[in-house]
């Protein structure tokens, strides 16, 4: 495996490879993250790929980790299924027509 330098964007130190049972109290065996060498004074860390052992991303502290879970749920919201008649008016939409917009029966 090639080393990967990665330099941790708050304080300057090594960003190190380490089981994720380092930041996580419950992790699942084999799942790794990259740590501030300063941690837990500094707190940046960032979730590993499992075969490849890449950055899932950067590092982040403890207040940019809250911004992005924040995110990611206000974006799951917004592109939410649509439910009820909304959805039953979509299906029907679809089935009456194909990708060039011909009809077709179904």
């Amino acid at each position: 495996m090639k080393r990967i330098n990665i330099k941790c964007p708050y304080c300057g130190s090594q960003a190190l490879l380490r089981p994720a049972s380092v930041v996580h109290k419950h992790t699942v065996p084999g799942e790794e993250v990259y740590v501030c060498a300063r941690f837990p004074a500094c707190n940046a860390y960032v979730s590993a790929h499992r075969d490849s052992h890449l950055p899932m991303g950067t590092l982040a502290d403890r207040p940019l980790r809250q911004k992005r879970r924040q995110e990611g749920q206000e974006s799951w919201q917004r592109n939410s299924c649509k439910t009820g008649a909304a959805a039953d008016r979509g299906i029907d939409a679809f089935r009456q027509s194909d990708c060039c917009g011909r009809r077709d029966s179904f």
